[in-house]
């Protein structure tokens, strides 16, 4: 954990101390996340479930159709299962930390692409009414693919869509399952300065 700090803050210090144009901005949006489960050669998808995602953004300019773009985000996301009648959910909140490289083929459009990592906050198991602590039995870090679309205006408003795709096993329990969580995000955003 102390390393993946310090990597952002060396980041943000590169960003600030070159004389790449660096903007600064902050975001917020729509998640509709899952979580596959798979054990014993047997794959579940359950339903999507709801949440959102904000946070705050960077963006250096590395040359003249490409940047970098870190960001803090604290996201909602899990799944829900309706087993027999009975709805159950998986409510897992994270810290995730995307660090980006963006292409603009056109001056307001870009592409983005790269790896997220994610620090749980909360993991809960929901079911019947009673809620039960799960955060033991999920590893500390949560390893994603994030690739994505974006249109930012002259004003500095931003908006954009992102797929998180995730690869690392989140089991951290004696059983052989493996738990991989994904997620589709809408978000606007705006940047203080450009």
């Amino acid at each position: 954990m102390k390393k993946l700090l310090l990597f952002v803050a060396v980041i943000f210090l590169c960003a600030t101390a070159s004389e790449a144009q660096v903007k600064f901005g902050i975001k917020g949006g729509l998640n509709i996340a899952s979580v596959d489960f798979e054990s014993s050669g047997i794959s579940i998808s359950p339903d999507s479930k709801i949440g959102f995602h904000a946070g705050a953004m960077a963006k250096l300019s590395i040359a003249e159709q490409f940047s970098v773009q870190p960001e803090l985000l604290y996201s909602v996301e899990g799944a829900t299962f309706d087993f027999d009648g009975d709805e159950m959910d998986i409510n897992m909140n994270f810290v995730n930390i995307p660090v980006l490289f963006t292409y603009n083929p056109a001056e307001i459009f870009s592409i983005h692409v790269g790896p997220q990592i994610g620090i749980p906050v909360t993991a809960e198991f929901e079911s019947e009414g009673q809620t039960e602590d799960i955060k033991d039995d999920i590893k500390s870090i949560n390893l994603s693919a994030a690739i994505g679309a974006a249109v930012e205006l002259d004003n500095g408003f931003t908006g954009g869509v992102r797929y998180n795709l995730g690869l690392s096993d989140l089991n951290d329990t004696e059983d052989d399952g493996s738990i991989k969580t994904n997620a589709f995000q809408v978000y606007v955003g705006y940047f203080f300065s450009r």
